[in-house]
């Protein structure tokens, strides 16, 4: 019986996350009772888009591109030595690459070819005449840039607001955002539009913002507030991968005036009057302002 080979492998997949490969084969685990001799292996080449051989490195144990072997130079039947990994077959027949093929940045998008080869016997099956000896597969990876995506509550926020600037991705996880916080100066000093703390706005996360994708693919930032300081207007967000500026995405959020609902518990005043100042407002702090110095007393209590 000729031997024969099968693979499962992905339709497409991102920059960044890899691609997984397992399959079945009729032929024997080496040196199990059912092996007739030899060793039994399935040999896998992967190609770029632009032909480009990918072999794993045992001394790094990585994935690299061997740039001098194009697809053309290689006969992928009887070529072994040049193949990107190898892998030992199960004693039921099935295999699997349990170090996946990483689709690094900068390797190109496309369609990456990922040849499969059994071979039941090394020395015979590399020869022109061993074709009872070897069986090959060959699939094809569409790979794509991957994406990012805001994904806010809402666009509209007030001065002293909570925010958390989240979103999702396509992107391995770990992977790095970068979100721009839009800068703006008041009596000649930075300000930053997203701060810690809307009492002390010196407490900010500067002009950029880190965020790192999680397995779900999620990533967001810690709370936030919006800059009690910030003008009324609109003010454009980006959001980069660290490692290709080309994968980004722009939300635009406004700022406007916020609405207070206020009531004194008296208008008419004589010194030393108590005064409940009372109402409902969407931040966490009201100012109070008034036209002369030290009018009220014991504020907050």
């Amino acid at each position: 019986v000729r031997p024969t080979v099968t693979a499962e492998v992905p339709s497409v997949v991102y920059v960044t996350k890899s691609i997984k490969i397992k399959g079945t084969t009729n032929v024997a685990e080496t040196g199990s009772s059912y092996d007739s001799g030899g060793d039994n292996y399935v040999y896998i080449f992967a190609f770029l888009p632009n032909q480009t051989l990918i072999q794993y490195n045992a001394t790094t144990g990585k994935y690299e591109l061997n740039t001098s072997l194009k697809r053309g130079d290689i006969d992928v039947t009887t070529d072994f030595n040049n193949s990107t990994v190898n892998v030992t077959i199960n004693n039921d027949g099935t295999w699997e690459l349990l170090n996946s093929i990483p689709v690094k940045v900068g390797w190109g998008t496309g369609s990456y070819e990922i040849d499969v080869v059994v071979v039941t016997n090394l020395t015979k099956a590399q020869r022109a005449d061993g074709v009872n000896f070897r069986a090959k597969a060959t699939y094809y990876v569409m790979v794509e840039k991957p994406k990012i995506k805001f994904e806010l509550d809402k666009l509209t926020y007030i001065p002293g607001e909570e925010i958390v600037l989240k979103g999702t991705s396509n992107l391995d996880s770990g992977s790095r955002i970068n979100i721009t916080n839009p800068d703006f100066t008041v009596s000649g000093r930075t300000e930053y539009l997203f701060v810690y703390d809307t009492l002390n706005t010196s407490a900010n996360p500067g002009s950029t913002i880190a965020v790192y994708v999680s397995e779900d693919g999620s990533w967001q930032t810690p709370t936030l507030y919006i800059n009690p300081k910030a003008s009324k207007q609109s003010y454009t967000i980006t959001a980069t991968f660290v490692n290709d500026t080309s994968v980004t995405d722009v939300v635009t959020i406004t700022v406007i005036k916020a609405t207070i609902k206020a009531n004194l518990s008296m208008t008419t005043l004589t010194r030393g009057s108590k005064v409940v100042l009372s109402g409902e407002a969407p931040t966490d702090t009201v100012f109070l302002f008034t036209d002369e110095k030290d009018v009220f007393e014991n504020v907050n209590q």
